[in-house]
């Protein structure tokens, strides 16, 4: 017999491995915009590298212009 599980276990170690995930992604692109200039990645480039489906490569994108944002002012 299995022992019981706490309701929303599996859930909530699920949210931590997509935040993870985000997490990763965000800083692959920060490294690309400072590899190969602000100006020099596009969303395409985002989905071609990364792999990712449009609307997620769209919102790393703009998360990772951001962070590159606030780091240089």
């Amino acid at each position: 017999m299995e022992p019981e599980r706490e309701p929303g276990g599996d859930q909530r170690n699920d949210v931590s491995k997509r935040a993870a995930a985000k997490e990763a992604q965000v800083r692959e692109v920060v490294a690309l915009i400072r590899a190969r200039g602000y100006e020099n990645v596009s969303l395409a480039v985002v989905q071609d590298e990364l792999g990712l489906a449009r609307t997620t490569a769209y919102n790393r994108l703009v998360e990772a212009r951001a962070r590159v944002n606030r780091a240089a002012s």
